[in-house]
């Protein structure tokens, strides 16, 4: 899977209170702008966390490669995929293997 999709919708259940079956939203890909959020990650794997201390819940993203970016959020949407970074200002990665 390279693109990353996800089902944020799929918090709020659509199907009725009292069915046993519960339904979900179909994911939807995640945009910054026209740009695709993910779109260059095997396996994303999508996190909220309040990065920048402005008490919104910013999106960072990780992926096999074991690199980390994050995208601001902002009251307009989501801003641009940027590397997040050590204290140091290397970009952050972990190794997989």
């Amino acid at each position: 899977m390279t693109h990353l999709l996800l089902a944020l919708a799929a918090l709020a259940p659509s199907g009725d209170a009292g069915d046993d079956l519960i339904l979900f939203k179909a994911p939807v890909q995640l945009m910054a702008g026209d740009a695709e959020l993910g779109r260059r990650k095997m396996y994303p794997s999508p996190a909220a966390f309040d990065v920048d201390g402005d008490g919104m819940q910013d999106l960072v993203l990780g992926g096999l490669s074991g690199r980390v970016t994050w995208s601001r959020r902002t009251a307009a949407g989501l801003g641009p995929e940027v590397p997040m970074e050590r204290t140091d200002g290397k970009q952050l990665s972990f190794n997989n293997w």
